[in-house]
């Protein structure tokens, strides 16, 4: 490996590592790294795919450069203090990439760090080499809910990646998460049926709210609405948690939420601010992945106070028949 090999380190992490000095509202408990330039796939979303000529972000967040040694050295400090509670690798596309990270997660899983990845993975194999080599998680992005969204989205097959899913989290139980982009095009009955398909696959889901950047194929598509992503937080809590049956779950023919199947009374003594908070692995906050500080919070980094979870419960049931309480 390169002496001089340069990684990403995104712009909130850079500051956590005391790489940086900058003013941020709230720091990042996991670092977060990217390995690789553009991408060699062509989701349409994403900034560092071969069609875009976006600035080189991912999703909104500025990633400079600064080489491994260095990044290496700060990791070991800030995480002995307890600063941060894992490494995770944000992997492009690229064949080469997989032995760099293999190469780089191994170094720091070797000093007893936890590590995790999101990655490109081609084969069970490929996953099998990351977790044996000590990886904590892989992550690999489904984003789409259905297959005909990630063939006109993304131009792969939906069907190969969540058969790719499942084998890992049959052969490595509580190690596999997928991410999830609300605002695709997908129907709200969708998403709500795939994230109960994926809990009962032991497959942790990380939502995201899709956000336009200028320079990419969809730069003029929408975000979604506040209320429709705190119905899928709300879904995937209950869900995870066992509190809601998704066979009770009335929809209507365009697969909009109708009512929850259980008194608007018992969802709101049920539901805790976690729900709202960003989700995915342990120790992931994402400080403003998908939002601007001071506009709308989709995934909260912190915990809510009772106004942000009073607002955000009150979301969950605008526009459904159990909009009034009973």
């Amino acid at each position: 490996m390169c002496l001089m090999e340069l990684v990403g380190v995104s712009a909130g992490t850079a500051v956590a590592l005391n790489l940086t000095r900058k003013q941020v509202d709230v720091l990042p408990e996991t670092a977060y790294l990217l390995l690789g330039e553009k991408c060699p796939y062509h989701c349409k979303f994403c900034s560092r795919s071969l069609k875009s000529i976006s600035r080189p972000f991912l999703s909104r967040v500025t990633w400079p450069l600064y080489p491994w040694e260095e990044v290496r050295e700060k990791i070991f400090t800030v995480y002995r203090d307890g600063n941060i509670k894992r490494v995770c690798f944000q992997v492009t596309g690229e064949k080469e990439n997989h032995n760099r990270l293999l190469n780089l997660g191994k170094e720091l899983v070797e000093e007893g760090i936890r590590v995790n990845a999101s990655t490109v993975i081609r084969n069970f194999s490929e996953g099998e080499a990351l977790l044996e080599a000590g990886f904590d998680r892989i992550s690999l992005a489904l984003d789409c809910a259905s297959p005909e969204l990630m063939k006109k989205i993304k131009g792969i097959s939906w069907e190969k990646t969540l058969y790719l899913l499942e084998t890992l989290a049959t052969s490595f139980s509580n190690r596999i998460t997928t991410h999830l982009i609300a605002g695709l095009g997908e129907e709200e009955r969708d998403m709500i049926f795939l994230i109960d398909y994926l809990l009962s696959r032991n497959i942790e889901i990380g939502l995201f709210a899709f956000t336009p950047l200028k320079g990419t194929p969809m730069a003029e598509v929408q975000p979604p609405s506040l209320n429709y992503y705190r119905r899928l937080q709300a879904a995937r809590y209950l869900l995870k948690t066992g509190r809601l049956n998704i066979h009770k779950i009335v929809f209507d023919s365009k697969g909009f939420l109708l009512d929850w199947g259980r008194p608007r009374q018992e969802i709101e003594t049920i539901i805790r601010g976690e729900a709202f908070q960003t989700s995915g692995c342990s120790g992931c906050n994402r400080p403003f992945y998908n939002e601007r500080p001071g506009r709308d919070i989709y995934n909260y980094p912190h915990s809510l106070h009772s106004g942000e979870l009073k607002e955000a419960l009150g979301r969950i049931f605008s526009g459904t028949r159990q909009e009034e309480k009973v």
